[in-house]
């Protein structure tokens, strides 16, 4: 997330002296200033420092200081990048994602492809923590129970160990939870590196299918919010 952030700081101040003789400083007008003043070498020593008649009389303000004005100015038109929301047809919500299906049918490298273009970083192959997100999703969709969807599930095995559910995860890396496969999937060790999902009695489940050949089903893509 992005801010920008533009301060305008502009400072008028102006002074007034309310005495003509000087800038800042204190100008001192004595009043008195002869013989009957105290400091005056004049007076006959009865005298304190208040004189008779009025003594030192009251000069101008030594340092009338008027502020005409301070304006402080703070541009503080700050925007901030929101975070994007997911495209407008990932219309099923469910466990922080939105899921959208793709009734067109495509290969898996196809698929990914096309769930990753939606919204960068955030839109992939549909992945699932748990059984009931996945068979809640897909039914969601309205998907017939005779499609076969892909997800977005792997194989990670180099050496044909691709039966048993031990070498696959799911595209984030993710653990992908032995409960969700179809009972005796995936059991392919040599060309069943991708999943599909289809209906099994009442419930979506996985089962590992080929890319040799190359097979086409439609799909799920995923918008983590």
């Amino acid at each position: 997330m992005r801010s920008r952030a533009g301060f305008t700081l502009a400072l008028a101040a102006g002074l007034a002296v309310a005495s003509t003789g000087g800038w800042l400083g204190c100008q001192f007008t004595p009043a008195g200033g002869g013989g009957g003043d105290d400091d005056g070498g004049g007076d006959d020593g009865g005298g304190d420092d208040s004189d008779a008649a009025a003594g030192d009389a009251a000069g101008p303000t030594d340092a009338a200081v008027g502020i005409d004005a301070i304006a402080v100015t703070v541009d503080a038109a700050v925007s901030v990048d929101a975070r994007p929301p997911c495209p407008a047809a990932y219309t099923i919500a469910q466990g922080g994602s939105r899921y959208v299906r793709r009734s067109g049918a495509d290969t898996i490298a196809g698929a990914r492809g096309d769930c990753a273009d939606d919204l960068a970083g955030r839109t992939m192959l549909a992945t699932f923590e748990n059984a009931a997100d996945l068979d809640a999703v897909i039914d969601q969709t309205g998907a017939p129970g005779s499609e076969r969807l892909w997800v977005g599930a792997r194989c990670t095995s180099t050496s044909f160990g691709c039966a048993g559910p031990k070498s696959w995860t799911w595209d984030t890396g993710a653990d992908l939870a032995p409960t969700l496969w179809v009972q005796g999937e995936p059991d392919n060790p040599f060309t069943d590196h991708s999943a599909a999902a289809l209906k099994t009695g009442p419930s979506w489940k996985l089962m590992s299918t080929g890319t040799v050949p190359v097979e086409t089903h439609p799909y799920v893509c995923e918008c983590v919010e």
